[in-house]
């Protein structure tokens, strides 16, 4: 068996620690993360092995030479060009020359048993075996689903948060058949997660998966690379540990938890507790807890750091600060003596909880929304802003910076920003409003998960020539010509992306009935297509079917949001009225007589409170328990058919929402009601 290390990462997460160095030679006990990855190799017999290189190739070649040191055969291939993972193995295919082989990341802490992965692949005949890990916080790794017996029935790449349905996530650990290779394209990007394994699963390939007999954490961020340490102590038995050349000063305290690595000063009087001091000194009588000091920074006397600080390399903090939970210093910087550090030095800093759905909700500096404005403008190169002045102005700014052309809208609500950012085909529109930041897409659809990502880590952007900065009057005069106005009865949200409905009876009839509605409309008699969100209800799919039509729903069906950008009625509050107002009118009918045609739909919603960190065990158990249910889908959140009701659990940031149909109120309570207890046993168990 032959293995390929993955090493070619820069790690931005992963930064202050991380900075001038690559990923994988971030230290751990004073050794690189891909070095306690070759010992390991080492010990499970795995001799022959080939790293794939790229950021700053130089330093790891120097570092391990031929491996002759470690007892392994090492071998090499740098890419110039980024080749995904599965391209950059295919590189390696005259070091495999047809072997069998095992793929590992050189970014991961892993202490594990990787001959078991080898053996199950053996016993499953398999051409791919994927090891599976744990995780209480899915949101940044792909979820692989499986069958009872582990073959692999799907995959869902880094999830947004409706879309965790098991905490069994993608390690990046794989043991495949040496024919694997002849379905990755010869120099072009190609990846393990993205490409090749859906089109094994669509051929019917045997995949499958296993959990990883052992443990393994991905490095990704600081808080990771501050466990991984942690972890590694435990492993060797050690309540602290202290490397060569070392100084601790008489009176200075180190209590348990601690790492000192290489060349670590530790002044008279200073206490320090569970932290990482990576080379680095701490002053008299100065404080740390729970942080992570880098190599060549300094700590002054009478200073203290806290829970998750971080100083980067050869930063500088005088005497006498203090710098709260979470501060991170970036490397060459200093602090003046005396200062009270509660933000991070060099890195704008909001909190926000990320990006939900397109919406992003929090508290934001103008730091934060100048910096989120460059990376928006970087990204897109044309973006429209629209909503309150001082936000809107600040995020239009940053956009300039990045030489972007910024297009001020004045949109007075999300819908008609949405409107305004396709019938100008924006690439970007952000609507700021009350309830948070809007992110809409060319097609005035809200963004995909890849690219919440993509603004969520809001990269660096280099301050460009000022863009152009161009202001579009008129849009809601645009938008009703288009749409036309409110007609009566109807009355719109806040937002203008919903709207309800009161008839002539007096009743009123809920945004998500108007769906229905818009479904019998549409296609009985024209065994026409229909786009619909999502989460409209379930029964829609039925109504269309006996009508000969097809509901295509946002997110899961092909060209369904290029179907909605071109009839827009079920994504915005005043284009649906319009059109139901036009159906009844060609129909002849009253309100109250247009939706007494629909056939009887009652639904139940609760929402339940989320702990963070179970969302993934919660939906994967979930799952299970409903295993009697006719059909099962995994969009958003995950969705039950039981034959005539149907029932959808989708998590969120910090609740869950459980929504049940039925023909019968009753039925709908009761199922509702059965799947709010279900989930509060699995919660507590």
């Amino acid at each position: 068996m032959k293995a390929i290390i993955l090493a070619g990462g820069e790690g931005s997460r992963l930064q202050p620690v991380s900075i001038g160095i690559p990923k994988p030679m971030t230290r751990i006990l004073d050794k690189p993360i891909v070095e306690h990855t070759l010992n390991l190799l080492k010990r499970c017999g795995i001799t022959e092995i080939c790293m794939t290189l790229r950021y700053l190739p130089k330093v790891i070649t120097d570092y391990f030479g031929e491996g002759e040191q470690w007892g392994v055969n090492l071998d090499y291939r740098v890419e110039d060009e980024p080749l995904g993972t599965a391209g950059g193995v295919k590189a390696c295919a005259d070091f495999l020359d047809g072997s069998d082989f095992l793929v590992v990341s050189g970014d991961a802490f892993l202490n594990a048993d990787l001959n078991k992965l080898i053996e199950f692949r053996e016993s499953k005949q398999a051409e791919a075996v994927i090891a599976l890990a744990e995780s209480a916080q899915p949101l940044e790794y792909g979820l692989v689903l499986t069958a009872p017996d582990g073959r692999v029935t799907g995959f869902i790449e880094k999830p947004s948060r409706d879309r965790v349905v098991t905490d069994r996530v993608n390690t990046g650990i794989y043991v495949f058949s040496g024919s694997v290779l002849n379905e990755i394209p010869d120099g072009k990007p190609f990846d393990f997660a993205k490409d090749l394994f859906p089109a094994m699963l669509k051929r019917g390939a045997p995949i499958f998966a296993a959990p990883l007999d052992g443990s393994w954490l991905d490095v990704g961020s600081c808080s990771a690379y501050h466990k991984a340490n942690m972890d590694a102590l435990t492993q060797n038995g050690l309540t602290r540990y202290v490397g060569d050349n070392v100084t601790i000063e008489p009176g200075a305290l180190i209590g348990q938890h601690v790492v000192l690595g290489f060349g670590s000063v530790v002044r008279s009087g200073a206490k320090i507790s569970c932290s990482v001091i990576d080379g680095a000194e701490v002053g008299a009588n100065a404080e740390v807890r729970g942080a992570i000091l880098c190599r060549g920074s300094k700590l002054g006397a009478n200073s203290k750091m806290r829970r998750g600080g971080v100083l980067g390399e050869n930063a500088s903090v005088g005497s006498g600060c203090y710098l709260a939970d979470g501060v991170r210093v970036f490397p060459n910087c200093n602090i003046a003596p005396g200062n009270r550090v509660c933000a991070h030095v060099t890195a704008p800093r909001s909190t926000t909880g990320g990006l939900e759905r397109g919406i992003m909700r929090g508290e934001f500096t103008p730091e934060y929304l100048l910096k989120l404005g460059q990376t928006i403008g970087a990204l897109f190169g044309n973006v429209g802003v629209a909503g309150k002045d001082a936000t809107a102005e600040v995020i239009a700014a940053g956009a300039l910076f990045a030489g972007a052309e910024a297009y001020r809208l004045d949109a007075a609500n999300a819908a008609v920003a949405a409107f305004a950012g396709r019938a100008y085909k924006l690439k970007l529109t952000v609507f700021c409003g009350e309830d948070g930041l809007r992110f809409t897409d060319a097609l005035g659809q809200p963004i995909c998960r890849e690219t919440e990502r993509k603004i969520e880590n809001c990269p660096e952007s280099p301050v460009k020539r000022q863009g152009n900065l161009t202001e579009i009057r008129g849009c809601k005069a645009l938008y009703l010509a288009a749409a036309g106005a409110l007609p009566e009865w109807f009355t719109l949200s806040d937002d203008g992306l919903t709207v309800t409905l009161t008839d002539e009876t007096g009743k009123e009839w809920a945004h998500s009935r108007l769906l229905a509605a818009l479904t019998l409309a549409e296609v009985t008699g024209r065994g026409r297509l229909l786009a619909l969100p999502y989460d409209a209800p379930l029964v829609c799919d039925k109504i269309a079917a006996t009508s000969g039509g097809k509901v295509l729903r946002l997110w899961r069906d092909e060209n369904a949001a290029e179907l909605m950008a071109e009839r827009p009625y079920a994504s915005d509050g005043t284009f649906l009225a319009s059109r139901l107002a036009e159906h009844a009118k060609r129909q002849n009918v009253t309100y109250a007589e247009f939706m007494g045609k629909l056939p009887p739909i009652h639904s139940e919603a609760q929402t339940l409170p989320l702990p963070d960190g179970l969302t993934g065990r919660l939906m994967r158990n979930l799952a299970d328990y409903y295993s009697e249910a006719k059909s099962s889908e995994f969009i958003s959140g995950v969705r039950f058919d039981f034959g005539g009701t149907y029932a959808g659990v989708t998590p969120g940031l910090r609740e869950l929402k459980i929504v049940a149909e039925a023909a019968s109120s009753e039925a709908a309570k009761e199922l509702c009601g059965d799947l709010a207890e279900c989930v509060r046993k699995i919660l507590s168990s």
